[in-house]
């Protein structure tokens, strides 16, 4: 919360937009998040013994990515019902 407090200046003007808008915003971070552990995963490993390696792969790192979350805490969802 003290974080929140910290850059209140830099996070409100978030709530200005629309609900749509919102919705957008949280949406895009949630995709760009999942694509960037798509890429560690394709740095991490160049080459894959069989066809079938990189779906599954990819499906474990989606997984993994997904576990905790992207809005664990439930700020974004409470905010898109105002």
């Amino acid at each position: 919360m003290r974080s929140w407090n910290q850059n209140w200046d830099a996070i409100s003007p978030i709530f200005k937009f629309s609900t749509a808008v919102r919705r957008v915003i949280y949406t895009t971070n949630a995709k760009e998040s999942l694509n960037a552990t798509y890429r560690k995963l394709n740095r991490q490993r160049s080459e894959f013994p069989s066809d079938t390696a990189l779906p599954k792969s990819l499906y474990q790192s989606r997984f993994e990515a997904t576990k905790n979350g992207p809005c664990q805490s439930g700020i974004g969802g409470r905010y898109m019902e105002n």
